[in-house]
Formats: C-alpha cells, sequence, structure tokens
C-alpha cells in the first residue's frame, strides 16, 4: 500500500508554535480593568458580585475579586466602605459620607 505525501503532511512537519500567552501582570492587570469596569458601571460592589459579574463560572472568582480588589485599594485606585450590615468592606468608587454610612445601617441597604 502506498501513502500519499499529503497523509504525512502534518506527521513530517513540526507543530505550530502554541499561542502566547499572557504574563501574570498582564492577567493582573485585565482583571483589574474588569474589575473596574464593573464598579464604574454598577457602583458599589460586593467582592461576591464582583466574582459573579467579573468571573462567572470561575471555581474561585470570589477569591480573585477579592485579590484584584485588595491590589487595587493598596494602589490608591478604589476607595472602601463599611457594608450595610457594617461587618466588611466594600469597594467603592467614590467616598461615603457620616450620615449615608448611619442611613444605610439602620435600613440595610448599599447606597
Amino acid at each position: 500500500m502506498r501513502v500519499s505525501s499529503d497523509a504525512l503532511a502534518g506527521l513530517l512537519r513540526p507543530p505550530p508554535p502554541r499561542p502566547k500567552q499572557p504574563t501574570a501582570r498582564e492577567r493582573a492587570a485585565a482583571n483589574a480593568q474588569r474589575v473596574l469596569q464593573a464598579i464604574a458601571q454598577n457602583g458599589t460592589l460586593r467582592c461576591t458580585d464582583l466574582a459573579a459579574a467579573c468571573w462567572p463560572g470561575a471555581k474561585f472568582g470570589e477569591q480573585m475579586a477579592q485579590r484584584t480588589t485588595r491590589a487595587l485599594v493598596q494602589a490608591g485606585q478604589l476607595k472602601v466602605r463599611a457594608n450595610a450590615l457594617g461587618s466588611g468592606m466594600t469597594p467603592a468608587h467614590k467616598p461615603c459620607s457620616a450620615s449615608s454610612v448611619q442611613r444605610r445601617a439602620k435600613t440595610q441597604f448599599f447606597c
């Protein structure tokens, strides 16, 4: 049985190079961009909401949201405010006044 050169074409050549994967810094910058866009569109969000908006279906999306949010707060790109229950912290795109924090604590809603 004779084999044509077309049938062996993929075996005789080296495989094509793998596409370039983003570096860790490029991925971190893309994650930060996603988080900032979600907060700009929706206002104040909890990390759980950020995870659902930025990494839907991801197994560890909430951890990625927490890490990205922490890095943005340390870089000064996000400000932090207390959540409605007064227990945790929520990323915010604008500072919150003391009176609105008191109102939110009574009504248990995000502003």
